[in-house]
């Protein structure tokens, strides 16, 4: 209910606000975006997941991952903010911006590491089967994984897609860290639920319609967060690197274009192959720790499938 309420309002908001053209794309990721989240919090899906393990994984894919990283690239925050009635913003939106606690508060969960805690937090705290057994059984619960799992899904995104660079955003480098630090969650949490050999969630098998094969369920659940999360997570690591470079393009023409000296302008290349060798250090050490970072995945990966077979 709440979410049939909160995605019209929210999509009625940005209609009103939106004035800027040429916005077609971020149009679109928004409203794809606001789908996702729905589709994955209502009915059929929600009441389908009660009864299987595969399909609540599918659905925090859509509220943690897909939902929040659509909506974030979309940057809908000014357009959201215009859309919204004048008297909601004088009486509750303007009150919440001037009060000291809530900026501190925001300020401190939009830090990289309060931001990531949170973001797979969530996760760690919803894959414990006594907590998502309860989910099943009581609606509260319920209400309380979607929105905690969506919440920390957009606080996570926004501070990854911030269009503003270093010192008002956050490094390129550092989001490239959390967005790898956040995939070896999911592939540790992931490959634990696929390789394990009993089943660990046995509140599936207690609803009024159980699943035929509790086992298989789980595996086929954790196989989604293992594989298909996490390479949703890196489409969003590779905009991350097309934001960087982007950046640093930029940053050249301006540092050209504002220095005292003609000679500066000389020194930019006009080739293609120039811009290449000039971009060439940059790109060999990000190379590097990407590939010393799937090296790494690879790696701890097999650690936790050895470990579950032999230990």
């Amino acid at each position: 209910m709440v979410t049939l309420l909160a995605v019209p309002a929210f999509g009625i908001a940005y209609a009103r606000g939106r004035k800027e053209h040429g916005r077609g794309w971020r149009d679109f990721t928004f409203a794809a975006g606001l789908i996702i989240a729905l589709a994955s919090s209502t009915w059929p899906l929600e009441h389908l997941a009660r009864h299987h393990f595969d399909l609540h994984q599918a659905m925090f894919l859509g509220l943690r991952i897909a939902g929040p990283m659509l909506i974030a690239l979309s940057h809908p925050a000014g357009t959201l903010l215009r859309g919204t009635p004048r008297g909601v913003r004088g009486a509750l939106i303007a009150p919440a911006l001037r009060n000291r606690t809530v900026r501190e508060g925001w300020r401190l969960v939009r830090m990289p590491p309060a931001a990531l805690g949170l973001y797979l937090g969530t996760l760690f705290a919803w894959s414990v089967p006594a907590w998502q057994d309860a989910a099943l059984l009581m609606p509260a619960i319920a209400l309380l994984l979607h929105l905690s799992m969506f919440l920390a899904g957009m606080v996570f995104w926004t501070r990854i897609f911030d269009r503003r660079p270093a010192p008002h955003g956050l490094r390129h480098g550092v989001r490239l860290m959390m967005l790898w630090l956040a995939i070896l969650g999911q592939i540790l949490v992931g490959s634990a639920t696929t390789l394990k050999s009993v089943p660990w969630y046995p509140g599936y098998a207690a609803v009024p319609v159980p699943i035929l094969d509790l086992m298989r369920d789980e595996m086929v659940g954790g196989f989604l967060l293992w594989i298909p999360s996490s390479l949703v997570t890196l489409l969003g690591l590779i905009a991350v690197v097309d934001m960087w470079g982007r950046h640093e393009t930029r940053m050249d023409a301006r540092r050209t274009a504002w220095s005292p000296s003609n000679s500066a302008i000389l020194l930019y290349p006009t080739s293609s192959e120039g811009l290449r060798t000039m971009a060439q250090p940059k790109n060999r050490v990000l190379a590097l720790s990407m590939a010393l970072f799937a090296l790494f995945i690879l790696s701890a990966t097999l650690l936790v499938g050895l470990g579950y077979r032999y230990l």
